[in-house]
């Protein structure tokens, strides 16, 4: 971004660690101002504070912000989206990155109770609903919504059968949206992360068979784990305007593991 171009306004849920804080720092790196939505106060004024030195002085003042919100609820969606508006003065980009992941929603589909279904469904599907709806109107024009699903949404994942069905339901909304939201000049594009390396993603793994984990490491291409930083970098272009033509489809940053 030129030092004479508009900085864009941001908001990031679930920002406060792993992903969603790789890709607030994305957005901070080019001078963006960047909200981050968190569930912890503790972890959000950790995050706020880690995200702040890591700002090129060159970008300084970026506006970032820490705002507490409880996205299984719609009130909690609402708020959200109210004191972005108030903190930024008006929002250009929506990253719904927040998400019930990791060993505590892992669980075989005959031991998923119902409130864990509820819960799942409610952040992973609902939230991301809800916030569109609600952040829509504050966008146009040549808005950009950018939700973070999973590989899960296309590949079915031991133990995560809610988890999966979620992150399906998100890959169809971000193309429902896209369609309906067109005509307001607002893009919508996915980006779906495979095995990223974060403290969620390790106590995941730890519930995972051995055979489990193997079968994952041999069908990945490349031969790594992603970060954080490989799936930011995959936000950041969609929200571009590099990326202007691009809308209803998913950018998948797995290392080659739907391939097979």
């Amino acid at each position: 971004m030129s030092a004479t171009a508009a900085r864009r306004r941001v908001l990031v849920t679930g920002g406060s660690s792993g992903i969603g804080r790789a890709i607030a720092a994305a957005f901070l790196a080019t001078g963006d101002h960047v909200v981050i939505g968190h569930s912890s106060r503790t972890r959000g004024s950790t995050a706020v504070g880690l995200l702040r030195r890591g700002v090129p002085a060159a970008r300084e003042p970026c506006r970032l912000e820490a705002i507490g919100a409880d996205l299984a609820s719609a009130d909690g969606c609402r708020r959200l989206i109210e004191g972005t508006l108030a903190a930024l003065g008006g929002l250009d980009v929506l990253v719904n990155n927040a998400a019930a992941t990791g060993a505590p929603v892992l669980a075989p589909l005959l031991e998923t109770s119902d409130a864990l279904l509820d819960h799942v469904v409610d952040v992973n599907l609902k939230a991301p609903f809800r916030l569109i709806r609600d952040a829509a109107p504050h966008l146009r024009p040549a808005g950009v919504i950018v939700n973070v699903g999973s590989v899960g949404g296309f590949a079915a994942q031991e133990h995560a059968s809610a988890y999966c069905a979620s992150k399906g339901g998100l890959e169809l909304l971000t193309r429902a949206a896209a369609l309906e939201l067109a005509d307001l000049g607002i893009r919508v594009v996915g980006v779906a992360p495979g095995d990223i390396a974060t403290r969620r993603s390790a106590a995941a793994a730890s519930r995972r068979t051995e055979a489990g984990l193997t079968r994952y490491a041999r069908r990945t291409p490349l031969g790594r784990r992603g970060t954080g930083d490989d799936v930011a970098a995959a936000v950041l272009f969609a929200a571009s305007d590099d990326a202007g033509f691009i809308t209803g489809t998913t950018i998948v940053v797995d290392g080659g593991f739907l391939s097979y």
